[in-house]
């Protein structure tokens, strides 16, 4: 496998753009557990909304630590903003040309229309000035991510075709990003409660616990299902009935990601 901290070369005319999958389903469906076997059996790459927020709300001095800790507590989503801005970091410092599973995300009509508004290439480019200025470790690889993206940019508007790896690089669009599908893991409210309740037992999580999962549950059902009908409609859904054995369900995920 690549290195995962590298990033399509600068003197390519337009690398290839990150093709995400996301990975959805009601708190306990399984979704980290798939990801991890997902990033162990193909080249894929992990991230996880809620541990990303979960990290940023450990990180000394971060100014949204506070705000973060009491939506997880309360079982409320997080500002997308910072959701996007977290997400952006990790696929920058794991490789932008990849193939990235993010979990958890998007978990509402902002989280969905935030994405949307972020990941196009104007909005993407200013978004890395202001990621390469506040945060060094990362400067280089937005240099190059915004030398692909301009790139993209100018092919589009000339009309040109950018030649990349794989294939014709698609310039009829201004996204900076390419949506593969959305990964369902389907379950029922008992079974997802029961893992939950099990896993809070060793897993000092302050949303492993009975309050809020309810919390947690009523969120996903008023705010995340009407997100993956929406996917259902753009044909972008796949579908994995994830009360099945964790052996079960990776068997039909194992094979969904043969055919990416």
């Amino acid at each position: 496998m690549a290195a995962a901290n590298t990033v399509a070369s600068a003197d390519t005319p337009c690398g290839k753009k990150p093709k995400i999958v996301f990975v959805l389903g009601g708190p306990g469906a399984g979704k980290g557990t798939q990801c991890e076997l997902l990033t162990k059996h193909h080249e894929v790459f992990h991230i996880s909304a809620g541990d990303c927020l979960r990290e940023e709300r450990q990180r000394p001095n971060s100014k949204d630590g506070e705000l973060i800790q009491e939506c997880i507590r309360e079982g409320r989503i997080v500002p997308v903003e910072i959701t996007l801005t977290l997400l952006l970091k990790k696929m920058l410092a794991r490789g932008w040309s990849r193939i990235f599973l993010i979990d958890g995300f998007p978990r509402n009509q902002d989280n969905l229309e935030g994405w949307m508004s972020f990941t196009k290439r104007e909005n993407l480019l200013k978004k890395l000035e202001q990621i390469s200025a506040s945060d060094p470790e990362l400067a280089l690889q937005c240099k190059q991510v915004m030398e692909q993206l301009k790139a993209e940019e100018q092919a589009a508007e000339g009309g040109q075709t950018a030649t990349q790896e794989n294939g014709a690089c698609a310039a009829d669009n201004n996204s900076g990003v390419e949506i593969a599908f959305c990964l369902f893991l389907d379950c029922s409210e008992e079974t997802m409660e029961e893992r939950l309740l099990e896993r809070g037992k060793h897993s000092g999580r302050a949303d492993d616990n009975a309050a809020a999962i309810k919390k947690r549950f009523r969120t996903y059902k008023e705010e995340t299902l009407p997100i993956i009908q929406y996917f259902e409609k753009q044909n972008k859904v796949k579908a994995i009935d994830a009360a099945q054995s964790v052996e079960q369900v990776w068997s039909c995920v194992d094979q969904l990601f043969k055919n990416l």
